[in-house]
């Protein structure tokens, strides 16, 4: 998260992130979070806690609208539940 702005903007960053997230899960850990998601998940935490000026209105827009439509839609409260307290601490 800290050399990062060497190689692309911080909102492709968070884009390819998002895309990262929503790669197909096999059939058999499909109600489950996948360790990809919930390294992508923490790894979103964890730029926000630490980096939110990195975080323009339309990235945070973005990332509320990602939490809302994809982790709490598909069930993971908890993992929502966290990111939305994040976000909104930004």
């Amino acid at each position: 998260l800290t050399t990062y702005p060497t190689f692309m903007p911080a909102r492709l960053l968070l884009i390819r992130m998002l895309q990262r997230y929503d790669a197909p899960p096999p059939a058999a850990r499909a109600p489950l979070l996948l360790p990809i998601q919930i390294r992508v998940c923490n790894v979103l935490r964890n730029w926000i806690e630490e980096f939110a000026w990195d975080f323009d209105p339309a990235m945070l827009q973005l990332a509320q609208l990602f939490v809302q439509a994809r982790i709490r839609c598909a069930g993971h409260h908890d993992v929502a539940r966290i990111l939305a307290h994040s976000l909104a601490s930004a």
